[in-house]
């Protein structure tokens, strides 16, 4: 469901990830140098999308809108493509754990539960972490409909840009994007659980790398 604006801020956001990293990893870890990590991507991410000719908040925004629970949640970068919009968390921590994925969700399904909400608009995650994220997590964000992206491994967007348009697998590619795309609360009633579509991304990250395009 995203458009080709959102596919170049999802190879955008890969490629800012790509390149903050080796600045980080060099600093202690601490709160402040996260809080400074994660604004700095939102920052940069926001400068260049903003361009293009989708709706874009400013960083760390609050999302206006009803909520099951009644309160108004952050994100360190807001989008709206159509009726979609497209929050992301970015976390600079030495290690990527399983609960920071569960508290960006909690955020997402108050406003993708909510039947006033659900009614006009959907809502999908995307999820940046500096560290590399264990296949656990990737099960838990794909299952809800959040592109879980790290340094080490390309999301598929990326993964169509680099590949040749001849190429067959190009094909294979496309439609793990399609089962990847859908937002919530759609991703929920997908048909597909988060190991069965992790598994498919796996495979399909090991054909594309093994024709030499990383």
């Amino acid at each position: 469901m995203s458009s080709d604006i959102i596919d170049k801020l999802i190879v955008t956001l890969y490629n800012l990830l790509v390149e903050e990293t080796p600045k980080t990893l060099a600093k202690e870890v601490s709160s402040r140098e996260g809080f400074s990590f994660e604004n700095r991507v939102s920052r940069r991410a926001y400068e260049r999308i903003r361009k293009y000719p989708v709706s874009v908040l400013p960083p760390r925004s609050t999302l206006n809108y009803p909520t099951v629970s009644g309160l108004r949640h952050q994100f360190d970068g807001i989008v709206m493509d159509g009726n979609t919009f497209f929050v992301v968390e970015c976390k600079r921590r030495a290690l990527a754990l399983i609960n920071q994925v569960f508290s960006f969700n909690s955020k997402i399904r108050d406003y993708a539960l909510k039947d006033s909400f659900a009614s006009s608009f959907r809502i999908k995650g995307i999820f940046l972490c500096i560290a590399k994220m264990n296949e656990n997590i990737r099960k838990y964000a794909f299952a809800f409909g959040i592109l879980p992206i790290d340094p080490t491994l390309p999301p598929i967007e990326v993964m169509i840009e680099k590949t040749k348009e001849s190429d067959r697998i190009r094909e294979e590619l496309i439609e793990m994007k399609r089962l990847l795309a859908f937002p919530q609360p759609i991703a929920l009633k997908s048909g597909f659980n988060g190991h069965e579509l992790c598994q498919r991304f796996m495979i399909c990250y090991q054909k594309w790398k093994g024709k030499g395009y990383e």
